[in-house]
């Protein structure tokens, strides 16, 4: 089973040079080192260490991609921005970070609605920053319907909270790699999934995140009619402190010729072009798409022996690309030249 691997977290980036030292040994004897600036592997395969670690070459992220909000006088929603489950026509792409919807106290009107890189959240003298990797990791988890648990480092000297980020996100796993120090660790209460994001609400001293509830909301539409479409399943809020309760279902962008965005709503159900969505479908597709490394690595793809549509899901541990795809129809498999996730809708 590999252990827990991961980009250098945003607050990191752009902190400084390296410190590395080794602590631990690798199986064949040499020394493992590690840096502790950036929170990643510096050795080379003879043992010897890196004079920099591949964190250094990381910028910091520009103030423009950092919000600071008070939640004294602001509701919030925040969630992990994932990519659309589907999309249609021109649609551009936002990149992957934390979404923010905001507005002031007894006011209507949204004045944040973006992604960041980096959220820092106040309320009654606790803080809590909220990075683009954790809150990412958050929503591929909360897409997967995986429960998630606050593992720190059992080392004393370390104690770091950890992240289980990417595919590591996608399925419950014992044994974690320290974000801080990169020593590995096993967690005793069995197979899990560490987000720090976990328990945010408790972090900022709010109360208990409350349950979506679902509208009474169905959309018919036709992509013809549209510019461009976007579609996602809903995901839980990291935080939500409105004073309406977050919703659940299918989230919609539609924007006409003039690039304005007509639809921005989340609906119980969808038809599009006559074809009614299935949201457990969409949530595989939507973690499938953030866990790509490129879109075209989400593809539909028929069983060669039965012609039934094949369906990538984790596979022995984790949510990963493959390129032996076993038919739940048929039980045949059928190879692809290059790691890929399958889905049925993914050519829709």
């Amino acid at each position: 089973m590999p252990t827990c691997s991961h980009k250098p977290p945003e607050r990191t980036r752009g902190s400084g040079p390296c410190e590395i030292r080794a602590e631990i040994k690798n199986r064949n004897g040499t020394d493992r080192h590690w840096c502790f600036t950036h929170g990643q592997p510096a050795w080379r395969p003879d043992g010897t260490p890196m004079e920099s670690c591949s964190g250094a070459f990381f910028d910091a992220v520009p103030e423009r991609d950092i919000l600071e909000l008070d939640l004294r006088d602001t509701l919030v929603g925040v969630w992990g921005a994932l990519p659309p489950a589907l999309t249609f026509g021109d649609v551009v792409a936002e990149a992957a970070g934390v979404h923010v919807h905001a507005r002031k106290r007894g006011g209507d009107t949204k004045h944040v609605d973006r992604s960041y890189k980096m959220v820092r959240l106040h309320h009654d003298g606790r803080e809590l920053l909220i990075e683009a990797s954790a809150a990412v990791a958050f929503s591929i988890s909360q897409m997967l319907g995986i429960p998630t648990a606050v593992l720190t480092c059992p080392k004393p000297d370390c104690k770091a909270t950890h992240l289980d980020e990417l595919m590591f996100a996608s399925a419950n796993h014992r044994k974690h790699q320290c974000n801080r120090c990169g020593r590995p660790f096993f967690d005793s209460a069995g197979p899990s999934v560490s987000n720090p994001l976990t328990d945010a609400h408790t972090v900022l001293g709010l109360g208990p995140r409350p349950s979506p509830t679902m509208p009474n909301r169905p959309l018919s539409l036709r992509t013809e009619e549209f510019v461009g479409v976007a579609i996602w399943p809903s995901n839980n809020a990291i935080v939500w402190t409105c004073d309406r309760p977050e919703e659940a279902g299918v989230h919609v962008h539609a924007w006409n010729e003039l690039g304005e965005a007509v639809i921005d709503e989340t609906y119980s159900s969808v038809m599009i072009d006559g074809h009614l969505l299935d949201e457990e479908q969409l949530r595989l597709l939507c973690a499938q798409r953030a866990l790509a490394h490129k879109p075209a690595d989400v593809v539909t793809q028929d069983c060669e022996h039965c012609g039934a549509a094949l369906t990538t899901v984790a596979s022995e541990t984790f949510l990963q690309p493959q390129t032996q795809h076993p038919c739940e129809a048929c039980g045949g498999t059928t190879r692809t030249r290059r790691r890929v996730f399958c889905h049925p809708l993914a050519g829709l």
